[in-house]
């Protein structure tokens, strides 16, 4: 059971501080967590993994089998009623999906966002998308314990090769394949969350991905810290994916060259492999120019299905 505190209230642990993942799996299938945890325990047996959820049930026996906590955060998740929703994915599947009624009038209204710097907190957080709120519940909890190395994920398209935490890491945060001003969901996000203005000067960078964030207790609570400061700058809560424009906001303000590392196509801790077809296998793994096992997969539901059916630990 996971103890409460106040954001600020750090608990210590110890010099032996464990590593942990924590990974948004509010509504995610059983199927892709077990994928998800499977993997994980394959290469790493020690770290906390701390999924965080609507409800406890429906994971309840998955995260016994493997060793994982689930944690709710009081605020959205037990006592704000849900309504379904339908709901477009990325691969342009229409699906049923819950949703807060407070993301709801959030979404439909540009009248929450401009009233963000005087809401109090615990509302802003009930009215922003989940993908938003769960930076404040991972700040939370990253604020009352001590970790060791921490990694943030996404929980329905993310499978593990090898041990992320074999080494440490200051911050490295993940690069996609594209690149602001030439794909249009990402520079939507961005545009309408931060203005013109601040778009124009990010435009031609490559898009970092807020799927996946991997470093030090202190550089990823410093950056998760800055994510929720920085909600009272978006002038658009409506966009689901605008976590994703918030993520990139922060590291292109706040963060200069040498303060993070970069994990781009096949070099690095994190492939972002969205839907490429140039991956090297070597094995049943997804290799480097090494030959060696990327340790995080993410996006690998959009790989052509021949090769998924190749992954040997997509498929053991």
């Amino acid at each position: 059971m996971m103890i409460q505190a106040a954001e600020g209230e750090k608990i210590r642990t110890g010099a032996d501080a464990p590593d942990v993942v924590f990974s948004a799996a509010y509504g995610v299938g059983p199927d892709f967590v077990r994928t998800f945890l499977r993997t994980f325990r394959a290469v790493n047996r020690s770290a906390r993994v701390i999924l965080l959820v609507w409800e406890k049930g429906p994971l309840r026996d998955i995260a016994r089998e493997y060793d994982a906590e689930l944690d709710q955060d009081l605020w959205f998740c037990r006592h704000i009623p849900r309504v379904k929703v339908r709901y477009r994915q990325f691969s342009g599947a229409t699906v049923r999906k819950r949703v807060r009624v407070t993301e709801l009038l959030g979404r439909s209204t540009r009248l929450a966002p401009s009233l963000a710097p005087i809401l109090p907190e615990a509302l802003t957080r009930s009215l922003v998308s989940l993908a938003v709120a769960r930076f404040f519940h991972i700040r939370d909890i990253l604020s009352r314990e001590d970790f060791g190395q921490v990694l943030l994920s996404d929980s329905r398209d993310v499978f593990f090769q090898a041990d992320p935490f074999e080494t440490p890491v200051g911050l490295e945060l993940a690069e996609e394949s594209n690149r602001f001003g030439s794909e249009p969901l990402n520079d939507a996000w961005f545009a309408d969350g931060f203005g013109a203005e601040a778009f124009s000067a990010i435009e031609g960078r490559h898009v970092l991905c807020s799927g996946t964030i991997l470093g030090s207790r202190e550089a990823v609570l410093g950056h998760v810290r800055r994510m929720c400061d920085c909600v009272k700058r978006l002038r658009t809560w409506r966009h689901g994916g605008i976590d994703q424009a918030l993520h990139n906001y922060v590291v292109s303000s706040f963060l200069g060259p040498g303060e993070y590392t970069v994990s781009a196509g096949d070099r690095g801790r994190i492939a972002t492999v969205n839907y490429q077809t140039e991956l090297s296998i070597r094995q049943g793994c997804i290799v480097d120019p090494d030959g060696r096992p990327i340790p995080i997969i993410h996006q690998y539901d959009r790989i052509r299905p021949e090769l998924r059916d190749s992954l040997r630990m997509l498929n053991s």
